[in-house]
């Protein structure tokens, strides 16, 4: 494989036009020389005949194609992306830390997205992997992503790290499927009601939005990792107490512009809102996860 500086990991699952019509149009930004796609297929052998329509990415060199019948998750499905990149790379070691040592940047997303800065990918390499303020060294840069649903900013997704009694609740809440619902519902209003609508500069928060994420060499270097306990939901804060362990940062940084179109997969309303009882299954499977180590 070419020796490039950005690695970009895309997840699809029952999305594969917008993930076919996504991953050309990143192809025309400026800068995308320098990127090596990924897509992994997490909805491999659902339907044979849109299984085609990825693997006319092929045809490209910088792209590489991963099909997953078991659909191992969003973050599941990026790390064996990483150990695969490592493999076909000739890496001395087939390790996510190789994969920091060869590439500045790796990005993990989704496919339901439209990257409006049409130099993003050479903004991102100007990046620095530290904070020009405090000096300290940055784990995850989270851009601005503007949901077109509601027309309001995703980032921060936590500006502050919850509380343990927040985690415990989130437990207590998705142990029951009824209050789970009820607890969902309310959330989902809530993002109707006037809120943040603009990211502001370059700052530090605590957990970026799982869409697009940005993580710097900084983050393998230190032992960061992509292999989580659970299936789905929760990742980012999986990622973000990482950084604090490391001593690493999360920097906001507003120049970086990503829309949003969001549930952008072929699924029922049920599912599309959030309220199928499987969903809740994972849901309470990552909080257990997540907040038993929580202090």
């Amino acid at each position: 494989m070419k020796n490039l500086e950005i690695l970009h990991v895309c997840v699809n699952y029952r999305n594969n036009q917008e993930t076919k019509g996504f991953i050309e149009n990143c192809q025309q930004l400026l800068g995308a020389d320098q990127v090596q796609f990924v897509v992994c297929d997490n909805s491999q052998g659902i339907d044979p005949e849109k299984d085609l329509i990825l693997e006319n990415l092929r045809t490209s060199d910088s792209v590489v194609v991963l099909p997953y019948v078991d659909n191992p998750g969003y973050l599941g499905a990026a790390y064996r992306a990483l150990l695969k990149i490592a493999e076909l790379s000739g890496c001395s070691e087939v390790s996510e830390e190789a994969i920091g040592q060869k590439y500045s940047f790796v990005i993990v997303s989704n496919t339901d997205l439209q990257i409006s800065t049409k130099d993003f990918y050479q903004r991102l390499l100007s990046q620095s992997s530290r904070d020009s303020g405090s000096g300290q060294k940055v784990g995850i840069l989270a851009p601005s992503i503007r949901s077109l649903l509601t027309n309001k900013e995703s980032n921060p997704l936590y500006q502050s790290r919850p509380s343990a009694k927040k985690m415990n609740f989130l437990v207590r809440v998705y142990s029951w499927y009824p209050l789970a619902v009820l607890y969902h519902l309310l959330s989902f209003a809530k993002v109707w009601l006037p809120g943040q609508t603009q990211a502001s500069g370059a700052i530090e928060i605590y957990a970026a939005h799982g869409a697009f994420m940005i993580f710097t060499a900084e983050f393998f270097k230190a032992g960061g990792t992509f292999k989580y306990p659970a299936r789905l939901y929760g990742e980012e804060l999986f990622l973000a107490e990482q950084l604090r362990r490391f001593g690493l940062k999360t920097m906001l940084v507003e120049t970086l512009k990503i829309l949003h179109r969001e549930k952008g997969t072929e699924l029922t309303l049920w599912h599309r809102i959030g309220l199928s009882r499987r969903t809740f299954e994972f849901k309470k499977e990552s909080s257990k996860v997540i907040a038993q180590d929580w202090v």
